[in-house]
């Protein structure tokens, strides 16, 4: 299995940090350890992944080659080429690029770099077996909250029935996270929507499980624990305080 990391977004709404560093790379904790230091933790408690693969721009790409030698870390890095965010070619184009670059032929786990989890990815990849597609859900019980996100319902066979992008009026709080799972068999779809689709509509992930949720059998895992997405300054100050009590 490959892992392959999103990490080319421009993180507009963080900015002045991510003037200079990606959102990945900011430091979360008094050590300074960053979301990218928690996610290769992760990473390689999981047996299966044979292979880590991050997707930046051009903008950030050195900062990916300095954090990976000053962390000796073994994974490849693609450069999507993009310096502005109104060149980003979206997460689904991203990784439709990783998979024409290796030309991977396996299945596949996909992480965003900007969000923070304190769960094992262990029984996300067992309920993943034997099945092509499943999506990381989490109750944010909020349902405020849910409007920014993806919101699903699922039936009992954990089978996604619903999923709608950043609803006006959210129907549950379940919301979709960049966890996702695809198997080799599967992977065409993610290359068909990059090449057919919007940027707006390859930039949200959402759209395309909607989309593909009407033909495929998509599941949905839901985590407990922990889970922060650092796309604000206000999640990210939370994340930044609660980690400090537990460095401690």
């Amino acid at each position: 299995m490959i892992c392959v990391i999103l990490g080319a977004g421009y993180g507009t709404r963080l900015r002045p940090l991510t003037l200079n560093f990606p959102k990945a790379l900011i430091p979360v904790t008094p050590s300074g350890e960053t979301i990218l230091d928690f996610l290769f933790k992760k990473i390689k408690k999981l047996s299966r992944i044979d292979e880590v693969i991050l997707v930046s721009n051009n903008f950030y790409y050195e900062k990916y080659i300095e954090f990976r030698e000053k962390r000796n870390l073994d994974f490849e890095i693609i450069n999507d080429g993009t310096n502005t965010e109104e060149e980003r070619l979206g997460a689904i184009g991203d990784l439709s690029l990783a998979i024409n670059k290796f030309n991977i032929n396996q299945d596949i786990l996909v992480l965003g770099s900007d969000n923070y989890f304190d769960f094992s990815l262990d029984e996300f990849i067992s309920f993943s077996k034997n099945k092509d597609i499943v999506i990381g859900l989490y109750d944010i019980k909020d349902l405020e909250k849910a409007k920014n996100f993806g919101v699903v319902k699922i039936d009992k066979e954990n089978r996604i029935i619903s999923l709608v992008e950043k609803p006006k009026n959210p129907q549950s709080t379940l919301i979709t996270i960049c966890i996702y799972y695809f198997s080799k068999k599967k992977l065409p779809l993610i290359l068909d929507y990059s090449k057919y689709s919007s940027l707006e509509s390859k930039d949200a992930p959402g759209s395309f499980f909607s989309h593909i949720c009407k033909s495929e059998v998509v599941y949905g895992f839901i985590f407990k624990g922990l889970w922060y997405d650092i796309g604000s300054h206000h999640s990210l100050k939370e994340l930044r305080a609660l980690l400090q009590e537990v460095e401690k």
